[in-house]
């Protein structure tokens, strides 16, 4: 029943334009997606996820087109490397959305969708949001502009960039990157 319905949902989302972008391929079983944030291709259902060993991030992406402050440009993504690990993944608007953020985003759509679909509250113009990620598994959203209580012992984050009505980027990485870059 619940295969069923996932076809049903994805076609829907097919015959409203938004199947390509907002919906995990029929053989991509959610349950098999990581605890940590991470990215989809959205062609092949090949995940790359932070803390992913580098060798094997590269597989999937194929050849790096650029390197620049420590970082390397992938045809519709951007990663970062420490001790031979992912810890920084970027999604910007490309031409086609190759990249699929948690199995269900990507930089371009509407910001309310993109909020709804990762389960965080909306509110017109309090952007960046973040999705913290705790090594107990829990996890926590903030907004960047507003005054946070929250935990700040967070081992990942998943950050939304944009302007009230559409995502522009979205990043990952694990606490340290963001922090520094390195």
């Amino acid at each position: 029943m619940k295969r069923v319905v996932s076809y049903l949902l994805l076609c829907v989302l097919c015959l409203t334009g938004l199947g390509s972008v907002f919906a995990a391929s029929p053989e991509t079983d959610s349950s098999d997606w990581p605890d940590a944030p991470f990215a989809r291709n959205n062609i092949t259902g090949e995940i790359i996820c932070l803390g992913m060993d580098k060798d094997e991030a590269e597989a999937i992406t194929g050849a790096m087109s650029e390197e620049f402050m420590g970082m390397y440009a992938y045809e519709g993504c951007i990663l970062g490397f420490r001790d031979d690990r992912v810890v920084y993944i970027r999604l910007s608007i490309y031409e086609e959305p190759i990249w699929v953020a948690n199995g269900v985003v990507t930089p371009g759509m509407p910001t309310d969708q993109v909020l709804e679909a990762l389960e965080m509250p909306f509110e017109a113009g309090n952007g960046p949001y973040e999705l913290l990620y705790f090594e107990d598994g829990s996890r926590e959203h903030r907004n960047r502009n507003t005054l946070w209580l929250g935990r700040d012992d967070y081992q990942w984050a998943l950050s939304i960039s944009g302007n009230s009505e559409t995502i522009m980027r979205i990043e990952m990485g694990d606490k340290q990157f963001l922090q520094t870059y390195k």
